[in-house]
């Protein structure tokens, strides 16, 4: 992959997460799940850490989006999988649980 469409994919992933900070912020001001506000206030912040780490790559941010990973996949894959348990599928569950991966690999390769 050639470095000007790697930064394309990074920028493309950056985009998701400010789309994801532009949800946890219109859920912070007007609730729009069961999660507590200070939940989402955590989220905004971390999506605000995961669009500078996407855009810049710091060489510490592939262990803050590994853990990030981690957290991701036991909530939304915890949740995917109740949800194919009742024949039901949600879109966000399951890109989280698919390209959360996907970017920690393109990170991992690009700190080789």
């Amino acid at each position: 992959m050639s470095s000007r469409s790697k930064n394309m994919v990074f920028i493309v992933f950056a985009a998701l997460a400010f789309a994801a900070m532009l949800y946890h912020v219109a859920a912070f001001v007007q609730p729009l799940d069961e999660s507590p506000p200070w939940r989402h206030a955590i989220f905004i912040a971390v999506c605000t850490v995961c669009i500078y780490g996407l855009l810049k790559r710091p060489k510490w941010f592939v262990w803050f989006f590994g853990i990030l990973m981690i957290q991701q996949l036991y909530s939304h894959g915890s949740h995917l999988l109740l949800l194919l348990k009742e024949n039901k599928f949600n879109l966000i569950d399951g890109a989280i649980v698919l390209l959360m991966p996907l970017v920690f690999i393109l990170l991992l390769k690009e700190k080789k």
